[in-house]
């Protein structure tokens, strides 16, 4: 009995010490990693992930995946996020779950993918919970299945993820799966907008412009253009550069108008690279000098 008692005692130190040991190089890494010191925080992830600590495989991943520290390595990204995975790490889960779906570092499996992102969603990741509802709506590893996608996309906006909250306001603007309701999708793209994503802050300047379902209003789509183009969003500068020429929405300012239409050029957006074309040759030199000088310090900030 006493020996017994002793064994219990001895292991349950020899557990103790071995969590403690693993979570002290844990904290180092992450130490390292928050002032740039990749390759020692590596090595501090290391010596923690071999003991098991799942954190730490994780952040591991995520060096390999960035190339941070260590050679870029996505099979080796891999790796790391499946050992943390199979210990419950619900953002291994998730990057498990995107790997799969876009091929990186394993072979492409739509299947595998659902099925991270359903353990990962069923332990309450707001993204696993978006990208699954993808999946059923576009029928990829699983059967189509629009009414599954937003149950899941509800409970993805539930936790506030501005990407599930807009496409919400879709089904409502489309009547997919919910009665048509213009007023409900709006609530929905302005949840997205006002969350800051780009992609319904765009939609909501194109709506006001065109007055779909709203009273045409081009100072509305000038303020939600701006918020999206200063995202980088291209469509929205392409727009915002546009009311600018025109003096729709806000005073007419060629340079302003000429510096967004740069910094979408640059991007290559075809519609920017066109207009460019056109104005350089019509316009005062000094006016294309002062645009892309601020073109030039918009872009250097946002990269």
């Amino acid at each position: 009995m006493r020996s017994n008692i002793c064994f219990i005692l001895f292991c349950s130190l020899f557990v103790f010490g071995f969590q403690t040991a693993s979570y002290a190089s844990y904290k180092t890494g992450m130490a390292k990693y928050r002032v740039g010191d990749y390759e020692d925080a590596a090595s501090s992830f290391l010596r923690s992930a071999e003991l098991g600590h799942r954190k730490s495989e994780f952040m591991l991943g995520l060096m390999y995946t960035r190339g941070q520290g260590v050679l870029r390595n996505l099979q080796e990204a891999v790796k790391w996020y499946r050992r943390a995975a199979v210990q419950n790490h619900k953002k291994s889960q998730l990057n498990l779950g995107n790997a799969y779906r876009d091929g990186k570092g394993v072979k492409r499996d739509m299947v595998k993918a659902v099925k991270w992102f359903k353990i990962a969603a069923l332990n309450g990741s707001a993204k696993a919970q978006y990208n699954l509802a993808m999946r059923y709506m576009k029928g990829q590893g699983v059967s189509k299945d629009t009414e599954q996608a937003l149950a899941w996309l509800r409970k993805s906006a539930a936790l506030e993820y501005p990407n599930a909250e807009y496409v919400i306001g879709k089904f409502y603007w489309k009547g997919i799966s919910v009665d048509k309701d213009k007023e409900e999708a709006l609530t929905w793209y302005r949840k997205a907008a006002d969350s800051g994503y780009a992609a319904a802050q765009y939609n909501l300047g194109k709506l006001h412009k065109n007055g779909d379902g709203v009273a045409k209003n081009f100072e509305i789509a000038v303020k939600w253009y701006l918020a999206a183009a200063e995202q980088g969003h291209r469509n929205a500068q392409y727009n915002l550069a546009n009311r600018y020429y025109k003096g729709e929405g806000t005073a007419e300012d060629i340079v302003t108008a000429v510096k967004w239409y740069m910094i979408c050029a640059a991007k290559e957006y075809k519609k920017c690279v066109s207009k460019i074309a056109k104005l350089s040759p019509v316009l005062n030199p000094a006016v294309i000098a002062q645009a892309k000088e601020m073109s030039d310090l918009w872009l250097k900030e946002h990269t």
